[in-house]
């Protein structure tokens, strides 16, 4: 899934970043998530980190790079 450069960012307005959570849960056959060039914190890159773990550990998971908050 390729969803890098689209500006998204961490908003509790808009909540993108749950959004993409819920899909990580009710697809565990997701092998690949391109988000780089998105607004994406080192707080919301751990909880994809959990969840990639937890339930699909083959998943691999491009961010480029974090904003540090």
């Amino acid at each position: 899934m390729y969803i890098g450069n689209n500006q998204f960012g961490e908003s509790e307005e808009i909540p993108v970043i749950e959004k993409i959570e819920e899909v990580l849960r009710k697809n565990s056959t997701l092998i690949y998530i391109n988000m780089d060039g998105n607004g994406i914190y080192n707080a919301s890159a751990m909880k994809f980190i959990t969840l990639m773990k937890e339930g699909n550990p083959l998943l691999l998971i491009e961010f480029g790079v974090l904003a540090n908050k």
